[in-house]
């Protein structure tokens, strides 16, 4: 959990502090970032190896909680408590959010991060690759190289 939810705020604070006009705000992102990265960091250092020596049914527990958790990240990009919140037509709100070009590209960019700490752990499954897809998370080309 840590690779994702770590990976996708060090991707966010990195287009947050490029999307900001104001430098104070821009300097604190870049710093955020920073930070992040080293989280990203020390996760990838710390479980770098680990899943080597896994049995396949460990192998196979892990990428379950991936898949759930991949999905429920996925879930809240949708911003369906946000609709909520506002007292939106929630149904509205979540198609707009699946189908905005520009939310369909943040997400991209956003889960991008993810997908490359997984490839790098070992992690990164055909399961995991057809969950991205399939929720709009990447574009086939993401995956290339992946048996």
């Amino acid at each position: 959990m840590q690779v994702i939810v770590e990976g996708l705020a060090l991707a966010a604070t990195r287009l947050a502090g490029s999307g900001f006009g104001d430098p104070i705000i821009t300097s604190i992102t870049k710093m955020i970032a920073r930070d992040e990265a080293r989280h990203v960091g020390f996760g990838s250092v710390a479980l770098a190896g680990l899943y080597d020596g896994m049995t396949s049914k460990e192998l196979d527990e892990r990428e379950k909680f991936l898949l759930e958790a991949v999905h429920l990240m996925s879930r809240r990009f949708l911003l369906r408590e946000v609709w909520e919140r506002m007292e939106l037509d929630v149904e509205k709100g979540v198609k707009f959010a699946q189908t905005d070009p520009m939310m369909f590209g943040y997400r991209q960019l956003l889960f991008q991060q993810v997908i490359h700490l997984l490839r790098q752990l070992g992690l990164l499954t055909p399961k995991l690759r057809d969950l991205f897809l399939t929720e709009n998370l990447a574009r086939p080309e993401a995956f290339r190289n992946l048996a």
